[in-house]
């Protein structure tokens, strides 16, 4: 989640919303939804891009939800880290295709989660994510959508270091 959220960073979580919205970063677990996860996966940390109903695409670098362009201002440059916001947005969210990708075509992979495969809208009780750092990130381009029932809780407040406690 590079460069909103760095290694080690503590996080201050609600565990009671079950109201999610776009643009709201997420903890869920991962081995629930990536069938690729390795046992050092436990959770993700992801931004909410997709509720149910939800049609996505992106096309010659940006990113739509219902055929309005995503405010991608969350994605910032981090000189610490070399994270470019505008190749992130650009290059970084083309991936996993090229220069162009919807749900539609996503949903044909198969190392989707079972209930995503096939599915070109973002189901009810599920949500579709990204990690901000789009060029490194497990996603769900690569793994489908995350069912609400498998989410942890969301990150409500800037996170802080241990120095800053």
């Amino acid at each position: 989640m590079a460069p909103s959220l760095q290694d080690g960073t503590r996080l201050v979580m609600s565990k009671l919303d079950r109201i999610y919205e776009r643009g709201e970063i997420i903890v869920f677990s991962a081995a629930e939804n990536d069938p690729t996860a390795t046992s050092g996966e436990s959770f993700y940390i992801k931004r909410i891009i997709g509720l149910p109903g939800d049609s996505i695409h992106y096309k010659d670098g940006n990113l739509y939800v219902n055929n309005k362009e995503v405010n991608q201002s969350f994605l910032r440059d981090s000189n610490p880290d070399l994270i470019k916001s505008s190749y992130e947005m650009n290059e970084g969210t083309a991936m996993p295709v090229n220069n162009y990708w919807s749900l539609e075509d996503l949903s044909k992979y198969e190392s989707w989660n079972s209930w995503s495969r096939g599915v070109s809208v973002v189901p009810e009780g599920t949500v579709f994510v990204m990690g901000d750092h789009r060029s490194a990130s497990k996603d769900s381009r690569y793994f489908g959508y995350v069912r609400q029932d498998t989410i942890k809780g969301v990150v409500k407040q800037m996170p802080f270091t241990s120095e800053e406690l």
